[in-house]
């Protein structure tokens, strides 16, 4: 009976003060890139050589986050409990953010944009978790790699064109990423 009260009281007492961290970060050692279509609050990854209409298109690109966090350590208990013991870990802070990004196509988009030419004052970014919510790509900068960038052109093609697209994103840490994407034929109308 003894031993039953000073188990509950021992867990009581970890639910009100335990998670004990440090601090909590996330990052990223790999991540993809590719064109996908909008399709009710999803993004289906398009194959190779399809067609679809300009305000459809996003360019997705998908960091692959894993977190981590140290404990701290806890002497009250160290008699009782491993020291790595924690319930709860705090929402990690993101280490990595974004310096500058870049968006062209080896296509011409039209007579203003030339293959190979900056496209990023007609792409618009998704922001992470809205449905509805655009920034510039200059808005973004400083913007923490928490999840997936959607990025969406808003001004249409002189003509339906095949486009091979190239992200390139530098983040502050020094680290630069450049992908280029599968080729897609984007339609005007």
């Amino acid at each position: 009976m003894k031993n039953n009260i000073f188990i509950a009281l021992a867990i009581l007492f970890l639910e009100s003060c335990c998670g004990k961290f440090d601090e909590s970060f996330s990052s990223f050692n790999s991540h993809s890139a590719y064109t996908a279509k909008d399709s009710l609050e999803s993004k289906i990854k398009l194959n190779e050589n399809d067609t679809i209409l300009y305000r459809n298109l996003f360019l997705v690109w998908k960091p692959d986050i894993y977190y981590f966090s140290d404990t701290k350590n806890w002497n009250i208990l160290n008699e009782i409990l491993p020291t790595a013991y924690a319930c709860k870990a705090p929402s990690p802070t993101p280490i990595d953010s974004i310096q500058n990004i870049n968006i062209k196509s080896l296509g011409d988009w039209n007579s203003s944009y030339k293959a190979d030419s900056s496209l990023n004052s007609i792409f618009k970014f998704l922001k992470p978790y809205s449905s509805n919510t655009y920034l510039s790509l200059t808005e973004i900068k400083n913007q923490a790699i928490k999840s997936e960038f959607y990025f969406n052109p808003i001004i249409a093609p002189d003509s339906t064109r095949k486009h091979i697209f190239i992200i390139d994103l530098s983040l502050k840490n020094g680290k630069q990423y450049i992908d280029t994407l599968n080729p897609v034929w984007v339609k005007a109308n």
